[in-house]
């Protein structure tokens, strides 16, 4: 009989232990992870951006610019003088700021990036282009979470 209680002290203190470890191995994962794309979604809209730009084309009389249809309702254009040229659904709300570094703003309960560039031509800033990105990096990372909780605790019961 205390042999036998002894044996479910152990297996339990090694359950305990392994749920310990499992957990302490996603935390870390999960933060290298989240740090990883962090890092990988600001060069991700500065080349989109740029992808834009390279599309405009400005002439003395017209203004054109091929801005693919799913990117239209988050993307602006605008002179140098901060008019808007092109503005979609998204920036019809925001004011303009030619604040280069990546911006985030809360906008109907979501989280967006938003990146502005200037558009140099023959050595002038002609104008501006601002793109926003939703910003999905809490909503994931809290059923990241819950599905490392879930796979741990029954890895654990397993052992």
């Amino acid at each position: 009989m205390l042999l036998r209680r002894i044996g479910y002290r152990i297996a339990l203190q090694f359950t305990v232990f392994v749920f310990l470890l499992l957990i302490l191995n996603g935390a870390i994962f999960l933060v290298a992870d989240v740090d990883n794309a962090r890092r990988q979604q600001d060069p991700r809209l500065n080349r989109t951006a740029q992808n834009l730009i390279e599309q405009i084309n400005v002439g003395p009389d017209a203004f054109t610019v091929d801005v693919p249809p799913m990117m239209r309702s988050q993307v602006r254009i605008v002179d140098a003088l901060g008019k808007s040229l092109y503005s979609g659904e998204f920036f019809e709300n925001l004011t303009f700021t030619s604040d280069t570094r990546v911006q985030h703003v809360m906008v109907r309960g979501e989280q967006y990036d938003i990146i502005t560039l200037p558009v140099v031509q023959r050595g002038y800033v002609t104008g501006y282009v601002q793109l926003a990105e939703i910003n999905r990096l809490g909503e994931n990372l809290r059923m990241r979470v819950l599905m490392y909780l879930l796979v741990s605790a029954a890895i654990s019961v397993l052992t």
